[in-house]
């Protein structure tokens, strides 16, 4: 593989480091300090007081987009679409087999993973050691949203339910809330690796006609949601960009980041329309234009925009365990630094430092002993199943 290639890759799986950092910072924040969060997300704490001029640069645009976890959840999407796809577009020999096998690994592949995580949030659950209900004795923040979660025990079978199918199939999220990104991901990687199956190479017009249709097709069933599925083409529609000068790299990322950091009551923000038809809504308008933000800076990472930075050897690591840090944060979350903030001290600062500690050893354990498995398994899995069904049909002729 040639070097320009292989960094380009390793920028991207920086990049997905980079975003699941993202997401758990959200999440702390929103936990924890949830004022600071209310122009992306309006169901959070308003400010009560008249704002400081440190709260109010943090609550900006140029800040807020390293905690702004929706808009990392969309790169995530773009980002498997154009990976899975590679093999349609690189022109492969065996570019079905490759594509065949994927779907065929892709199950063991998300669950696993998401099995273990709902195992170890079932044990925490159990045995009463959720602490993010009790953060509302000593919160300063009326924070119903992260009051709401584990406010029951659920039977052994509703954990199985979850564990085998419910949660990667239905969206069931009751024992780790970012599941239904991993619904999305399973779901919307299942459309994606049938169609680049079905669908002939053509010409470029055709294939831009045929996902068009498709996306037409998907909000039919989806409705708003399919904002989601969409930008999962729209990563595999980024292998028709070939080149990009150094200046379309610059207003594209520019372009990216600026929808990145989206949020509402903002000045630089509050001219662009809602996506309604007839005042219906069409897209969230948030999703809408993080959708917008993850497409452009997805792309000018593809072409080598702050490839040193995506390539430094920590968010490299963070890539390498970026699956497993995005399915524990948040259980790490709502006991460890529940616990640690109720009972020991509400000090942000020193909560986030021990957060992140916890998260990256715990996460580098998990990746080791699950997500490792999980790649392996699916691998095996895939070629087993494959080499059978060929074997099938090649017995049946």
């Amino acid at each position: 593989m040639e070097k320009n290639s292989l960094t380009k890759y390793h920028s991207l799986d920086g990049l997905r480091g980079l975003a699941a950092l993202n997401v758990a910072l959200a999440h702390f924040f929103g936990a924890f300090y949830s004022s600071l969060m209310f122009k992306s997300y309006p169901y959070l704490t308003k400010p009560e007081v008249e704002p400081s001029n440190l709260f109010i640069f943090l609550q900006s645009p140029f800040m807020n987009i390293f905690y702004n976890g929706h808009f990392a959840v969309l790169i995530f999407f773009v980002l498997s679409g154009y990976v899975l796809s590679i093999p349609f577009y690189k022109n492969y020999t065996n570019k079905s087999s490759i594509l065949t096998k994927r779907l065929l690994g892709r199950y063991i592949r998300l669950n696993l993973p998401v099995a273990a995580s709902i195992l170890i949030s079932y044990f925490i659950l159990t045995n009463n050691l959720y602490y993010n209900i009790e953060v509302k004795m000593v919160s300063e923040y009326d924070n119903k949203w992260f009051y709401g979660f584990f406010t029951e025990i659920k039977t052994f079978s509703f954990m199985l339910k979850s564990l085998f199918y419910d949660a990667i199939v239905n969206k069931n999220e009751y024992f780790n809330v970012p599941l239904w990104t991993i619904y999305i991901e399973f779901i919307g990687s299942i459309f994606l690796l049938l169609f680049y199956i079905i669908v002939p190479k053509t010409s470029k017009k055709i294939e831009f006609m045929l996902i068009f249709f498709l996306f037409g097709v998907l909000y039919y069933f989806y409705k708003t949601d399919s904002i989601y599925f969409i930008s999962i083409f729209l990563g595999a529609m980024l292998h028709h960009i070939k080149y990009l000068s150094k200046k379309a790299i610059f207003v594209f990322a520019c372009i990216g980041l600026y929808f990145g950091a989206y949020q509402f009551d903002n000045i630089i923000y509050n001219y662009l329309p809602a996506i309604n038809y007839n005042e219906a809504i069409l897209f969230d308008q948030k999703t809408f234009y993080n959708t917008i933000g993850a497409f452009f800076l997805v792309l000018v990472t593809i072409h080598g925009f702050a490839s040193k930075f995506f390539t430094s050897k920590i968010l490299l690591f963070l890539g390498k365990i970026s699956f497993s840090l995005y399915l524990i944060h948040f259980i790490i979350l709502c006991s460890v630094s529940s616990y640690f903030y109720v009972y020991f001290s509400t000090n942000i600062l020193l909560n986030l430092l021990l957060f992140i500690t916890i998260l990256i050893i715990l996460s580098t354990i998990f990746y080791k002993s699950v997500d490792k498995t999980a790649i392996k398994l699916s691998h095996w899995f895939s070629q087993f199943l494959f080499t059978k069904l060929t074997f099938h049909k090649s017995t049946s002729k």
